[in-house]
């Protein structure tokens, strides 16, 4: 059952990811500047400067690297569950967020994005995917050792 559950999650997740990719251009932004739109009155307090294009370039980028990085945790955690080899991890993450953006080749005012592929969203699967993997790893160890 929990690996049912472990890799299920993962799966959606992906398909999560995938189905903003399909929006197009005015819904995505339309959602994305939304939550920009709300931040922005209360930040604009604290940072009198920050104008509502660049909070939403962050906005935008941020998402990118959040559900990355909720993706990396789901991934570490199948790979830890059925020992596929470590080295195909990063592999994993890239051919992903290479779909991702290729997804957005064909949704209605969007396009892809190598930046985006490469450097927010792999960086995001990376970076908590292989915390998780240590962390892992090192419970593991330490299960074994008593």
């Amino acid at each position: 059952m929990k690996k049912i559950i472990t890799i299920g999650s993962a799966i959606i997740w992906t398909i999560i990811i995938f189905s903003f990719s399909i929006q197009n251009g005015e819904e995505s932004g339309s959602l994305s500047l939304g939550i920009t739109d709300y931040l922005h009155q209360y930040l604009i307090l604290v940072l009198p400067n920050l104008s509502v294009e660049t909070l939403h370039i962050i906005i935008r980028k941020s998402a990118h690297v959040i559900e990355y990085a909720i993706l990396g945790y789901l991934y570490a955690r199948v790979w830890n569950l059925i020992r596929i080899p470590y080295w195909i991890f990063p592999i994993a993450g890239l051919v992903i967020s290479l779909l991702d953006e290729t997804i957005q080749m064909y949704s209605v005012n969007r396009g892809p994005s190598l930046v985006d592929a490469l450097f927010f969203d792999l960086s995001g699967f990376l970076l908590c995917g292989i915390i998780t993997l240590i962390v892992l790893k090192n419970k593991l160890k330490n299960l074994t050792s008593l």
